[in-house]
């Protein structure tokens, strides 16, 4: 059964306390973090979660920009440091991570990388080396991992973005990344259980770039699933999470639920 824990939900920035965008997605053992923007690194060092791989959906900020606070926490919890590969202790067997970023995003970490030199050994001589493995994915290059199938989609954003669906033999969740709604999006969705779909704009009017709380429930309607989760907040009062829900509910007749109250989610239960 596939399981949705929320690591972030905030976009561009940090959101009332919230991390940006990160979301672990786990069926039998096998756990995916997909995105994962400021503050989740600490998120995860919190919740004690086991990584077997890492989708990264676009190289925005919001979306990445952890990736080198959470290599940092790994070395800590592997035991692998500067003094110890200096004076010749073992890695202890560390294995990588493996990172799928779409072609460009190495080259970023790498950049970002340079400011911060480490005095080690390879492969640990980089604050990501040993720790992470950059691989280049496609926007229609499915990737196995364990017990979980990701199949990523090209979306409508401002730099090349994919969203995907992630299943497992029981279940799917399409999550859509950062998009407009356009019909290849709803294609891409339908079949889906359930939905993780940005809502950055809320109520304001629909863009290319982006979706409102709205084409988010329109979305959700016209793929047909049984579940929209709503999250990427960006703006909103105090009613943010009301507001989104309400605003869904005008075009969306299903279970909407948001990953600010809803920060666990285990698919089979919450579509029965």
């Amino acid at each position: 059964m596939l399981q949705l824990q929320v690591m972030g939900n905030s976009g561009a920035g940090p959101f009332r306390g919230a991390a940006c965008t990160g979301y672990v997605v786990s069926s039998a053992g096998t756990r995916i973090l997909i995105d994962c923007g400021p503050g989740v690194a600490t998120a995860l060092s919190r919740a004690g979660v086991h990584l077997d791989a890492i989708f990264i959906t676009h190289l925005h900020a919001d979306h990445c920009f952890d990736l080198i606070p959470l290599a940092m926490s790994l070395r800590v919890q592997n035991g692998v440091s500067s003094g110890r590969i200096l004076h010749g202790a073992s890695d202890g067997g560390v294995q990588p991570i493996p990172v799928y970023m779409r072609p460009g995003g190495r080259e970023i970490v790498q950049g970002i990388e340079s400011f911060f030199p480490v005095r080690s050994a390879a492969p640990f001589a980089s604050l990501t080396g040993g720790l992470l493995e950059f691989r280049e994915w496609s926007d229609t290059e499915g990737v196995t991992v364990g017990a979980l199938r990701v199949q990523p989609f090209p979306v409508q954003h401002s730099v090349p973005a994919v969203g995907m669906v992630i299943s497992d033999s029981e279940s799917r969740l399409a999550f859509t990344g950062d998009t407009g709604l356009f019909d290849g999006l709803v294609a891409a969705c339908t079949g889906a259980d359930a939905i993780l779909s940005e809502a950055s704009l809320i109520a304001k009017p629909s863009q290319r770039q982006h979706m409102s709380a709205r084409d988010a429930g329109e979305l959700a309607q016209r793929a047909g699933v049984d579940l929209l989760i709503l999250t990427h907040f960006v703006e909103g009062g105090e009613d943010v999470e009301a507001q989104a829900m309400a605003l869904a509910a005008e075009r969306y007749t299903g279970k909407i639920v948001t990953t600010i109250s809803s920060p666990t989610i285990n698919l089979g239960e919450a579509v029965s």
